[in-house]
């Protein structure tokens, strides 16, 4: 070997070693210092926070395929176990706040959060302080509030609790209650007309699934005005998680820009192909609903 070519090697090995050693200085900083390298994706980030449902058809696993239909990377941090199928839930394991913190504390280490979908969560104080951690990391973060007061096999998970919700009603960007779960928030058997006199920042999503007459009519509830989105009602084709659904297509649209408006009337379109994807309760997630 020549004396040029021994010093080439030589200089490359400490070259490489020099690169090596700078990579494993910034992981230790990005680790140890709580660093924030927000990673850039094609796609928008968007964040479910809910429960991990085994059959998959509700809760971060429905949101993440909606997600992933929709073109946006799909992250999640879960805040339960749920013991349950698309016909019988029978328990809940609850994790505790450190836990969910902790997962989302990395998330936002790295990614750039602007959109966040919450489903289901223990109580209103855990609610509360999770709304407060996001705000923190982000205060022009959107959430989107999807209230499960009870899970479609009718298991409650509030017990009364409900209406102490409202307290946070300004700190979400929407809420997508169905009929009886805005009956149960705003403790009225009409609620759409105390919605409409409400004076809030917050945009409320009434859905029409669980009313009666020949179409489905969701009504959006914004800045003083009301939106009409009408569809044929669907006999025979209920599907677990459709809630679930909904609410993240939303997150999603908002996520790749849409209009709030935009945002709902194009994911009770994409809810409403999925709910026609099979007569089964578990729905087929696809393009052809977009």
């Amino acid at each position: 070997m020549s004396y040029e070519s021994f010093i080439g090697e030589k200089n490359l090995w400490f070259l490489s070693k020099s690169f090596c050693q700078i990579e494993n200085t910034f992981l230790f900083l990005l680790r140890f210092a709580h660093l924030k390298l927000l990673i850039p994706y094609q796609r928008p980030i968007v964040l479910s926070i809910g429960g991990f449902d085994p059959s998959g058809g509700a809760g971060v696993l429905a949101d993440c395929k909606t997600f992933e239909v929709h073109d946006v990377m799909g992250i999640s941090a879960t805040t339960c176990i749920t013991i349950q199928n698309e016909n019988v839930f029978e328990k809940v394991y609850w994790f505790s706040q450190q836990q969910i913190i902790e997962q989302l504390e990395i998330l936002f280490r790295v990614y750039k959060i602007e959109i966040v979908k919450i489903g289901l969560i223990e109580n209103f104080e855990l609610l509360q302080n999770l709304v407060e951690f996001l705000k923190q990391q982000n205060p022009c973060i959107k959430i989107i509030f999807d209230t499960v007061l009870k899970s479609s096999s009718g298991f409650d998970f509030y017990q009364n609790q409900a209406h102490q919700f409202l307290k946070l009603l300004n700190s979400f960007y929407l809420i997508t209650p169905n009929y009886f779960e805005a009956q149960n928030l705003f403790q009225n058997i009409q609620p759409e007309k105390i919605i409409a006199d409400l004076k809030t920042d917050c945009a409320i999503l009434l859905k029409g699934g669980h009313q009666v007459g020949a179409e489905a009519i969701d009504l959006l509830f914004t800045n003083g005005k009301i939106y009409s989105f009408p569809l044929p009602r669907l006999i025979g084709f209920e599907k677990h998680g459709s809630g679930c659904v909904l609410s993240s297509a939303i997150a999603a649209n908002l996520g790749l820009q849409m209009s709030l408006i935009k945002s709902c009337e194009t994911a009770k379109k994409y809810t409403y192909h999925f709910l026609l994807s099979n007569k089964n309760k578990l729905g087929f997630h696809h393009k052809n609903g977009l």
